[in-house]
């Protein structure tokens, strides 16, 4: 697993040791022609290799944290931030809905890829609303179609790669896309 583009360009990620879902190339690749992310903020949830995070400063973020509960993944995230000397990046170790519970710190853009067996998007997603999203902010939940049912209120965007889908959320955005159906030419 590389990054894919910006100044750590072609750098490799340490892999953590236990069983993980990483966000697939394609779909990552099209988070950030979305999303520019220079000079933003940004809140990886449930970050596993942190790929998403690494991408984002490497593309010009101004920050990024990384929050997982599993120590593996924490400890593979900093050995990949030692080796490529990178900088402006932080690690947390704990349970995702337990860190949001916590004072916000409002982000530009939160990502957050929750296992799919958890069921946990719509928590996530009223938590991170909670002071957490800074004016402007976007949220990102990577799920499967099958996960789409949790999520009752109307997205900004949609948008899949393969089976993963990226559902997007803007704080303020007068742009409305239709409900997320089976037929929606919004989901593309």
């Amino acid at each position: 697993m590389y990054i894919i583009a910006g100044t750590y360009k072609g750098r490799r990620l340490s892999i953590p040791k236990y069983e993980f879902r990483p966000t697939q190339g394609k779909a990552k690749e099209a988070l950030f022609s979305m999303v520019n992310v220079a000079r933003m903020d940004v809140l990886d949830l449930f970050a596993g290799s942190g790929a998403i995070g690494f991408e984002a400063i490497s593309r010009g973020a101004a920050s990024v944290v990384c929050v997982d509960i599993e120590s593996r993944a924490v400890n593979a995230m900093s050995d990949t931030a030692e080796k490529i000397g990178m900088q402006n990046i932080r690690f947390i170790r704990d349970d995702v809905l337990r860190f949001l519970s916590r004072g916000a710190t409002p982000f530009d853009l939160i990502y957050a890829d929750p296992p799919y067996s958890e069921g946990r998007y719509a928590e996530v997603l009223a938590a991170a609303r909670n002071g957490w999203l800074a004016e402007q902010g976007i949220i990102v939940l990577e799920m499967s179609k099958h996960e789409l049912k949790q999520i009752k209120e109307e997205p900004w965007r949609v948008r899949h790669y393969g089976k993963t889908y990226l559902v997007m959320f803007r704080k303020g955005s007068q742009e409305k896309t239709p409900p997320v159906c089976e037929n929606n030419p919004a989901v593309v």
